[in-house]
């Protein structure tokens, strides 16, 4: 049948695009709500509101401050996990520890991986530098004890937290276990991870490269979840990664630019360092996800239930 397959399961494809069509939704909702929020702004102020430049203004400043910018992805990261969990039990009737959210062996699985993602980066970063295609103009540790400084790095740590929770949840967690119903195993890891690519396709400065590149760490976290049987190891890599990357060395994190600890400029060339994207729109980046899927495969052990007949 179109709807159902001959398990009487709901055909993945109209499981995948439900939850495409409430994330995108979500996203167009968080968008409104700063345009509002602008709109009345302006109104309070006396500026125009339609086509004028101080409302266009006004929508950038709001993007780029750091409150608003939380409480977007705040109600954007939420709803995501809302979603994704209540879809999966709607249409599927299963809970969520068969997304990969069991609580066995949960925390150290989701410590390690943190450290994982830490050396992952490091070594990024280090392959840059020998390469001399990073510089170091600035460390500035003393930033620790500014307050400004202080809550943004700590609305980071929030924030990534958030983002790495609601993307594995919804593509790893959500997408692989609904593409379980075709038995194909290429295609569960492939096309959540293309997916997983294509939601940063409109990030600033955004490349070929760079979205070769995230589709690549989505097939190596969709290795870390059938190694594992579960999302912690990676949501662990996702969250480290993306804070170290942006608030501690100070580069771009998918072309978003953090207040760091270090001040750091990319001098090689875009291919190798990634330019503006950050370095996830490098090569050296490439070769580390390469090494990445290396180690998940010697230093990881199979879960007693096998992830392809769950």
């Amino acid at each position: 049948m179109i709807f159902w397959n001959k398990y009487g399961e709901i055909r993945s494809g109209w499981a995948l695009a439900i939850i495409v069509a409430v994330y995108y939704f979500i996203q167009i909702v968080a968008v409104i709500g700063i345009g509002a929020i602008a709109g009345m702004t302006a109104a309070a102020s006396g500026a125009g509101v339609s086509g004028s430049e101080e409302y266009s203004q006004l929508v950038s400043d709001l993007l780029t401050n750091t409150w608003v910018e939380f409480f977007m992805y705040y109600e954007v990261t939420l709803l995501t996990i809302g979603a994704s969990l209540l879809f999966f039990w709607l249409l599927y009737k299963k809970p969520p520890a068969r997304m990969g959210l069991s609580g066995e062996r949960w925390l150290s699985q989701l410590l390690v991986g943190c450290l994982f993602g830490i050396a992952a980066f490091c070594a990024v970063f280090g392959l840059l530098l020998l390469t001399q295609s990073a510089a170091v103009t600035g460390v500035d540790w003393g930033r620790v004890v500014v307050p400004g400084f202080i809550a943004e790095v700590f609305l980071g740590v929030i924030l990534f937290v958030l983002v790495g929770f609601s993307e594995e949840i919804l593509t790893r967690g959500y997408m692989m276990s609904v593409m379980r119903t075709t038995r194909v195993k290429w295609l569960i890891v492939v096309l959540p991870a293309l997916l997983f690519a294509l939601m940063h396709a409109t990030n600033p400065a955004v490349t070929l490269l760079g979205l070769g590149n995230i589709m690549f760490v989505g097939i190596l976290f969709a290795y870390m979840v059938v190694r594992t049987g579960g999302l912690w190891l990676p949501i662990g890599f996702h969250i480290a990664w993306n804070f170290f990357q942006g608030h501690v060395f100070g580069v771009a994190v998918s072309g978003l630019e953090r207040s760091a600890f270090m001040q750091t400029v990319l001098t090689g060339p875009d291919w190798l360092t990634g330019g503006a994207f950050g370095a996830e729109g490098g090569i050296l980046c490439t070769l580390v996800i390469l090494l990445s899927l290396v180690c998940v495969r010697f230093f990881t052990r199979k879960p007693a239930r096998d992830f392809w007949s769950q």
